[in-house]
């Protein structure tokens, strides 16, 4: 059985995949982006782990670990990073 954050990680490259044919005049640049993501994100979260994934505060969670990946600028890669911290949302 695969880790929570290891599914969402995938989840993630999937919908940034979208995002990036969706916008691929803009080379993936959307200043929505986050709202985007988390419209297709909630029912992949819901559906898989049995959680209620309201997209205006999953936008939200996605912006801070937007900002948390740029202050910190971790070796892993971002899908595995914003994955391990929305991983802990369904934990709870």
């Amino acid at each position: 059985m695969e880790a929570p954050a290891d599914r969402i990680s995938a989840f993630l490259r999937e919908v940034a995949r979208a995002h990036h044919r969706a916008y691929v005049a803009t080379d993936g640049e959307h200043a929505g982006w986050a709202a985007w993501y988390a419209e297709r994100l909630a029912p992949m979260l819901e559906a898989e782990f049995d959680l209620r994934a309201d997209p205006v505060s999953l936008a939200s969670e996605l912006i801070d670990a937007d900002v948390a990946y740029r202050a910190e600028s971790p070796a892993e890669k971002w899908p595995e990073f914003y994955a391990a911290r929305l991983a802990a949302r369904v934990a709870e």
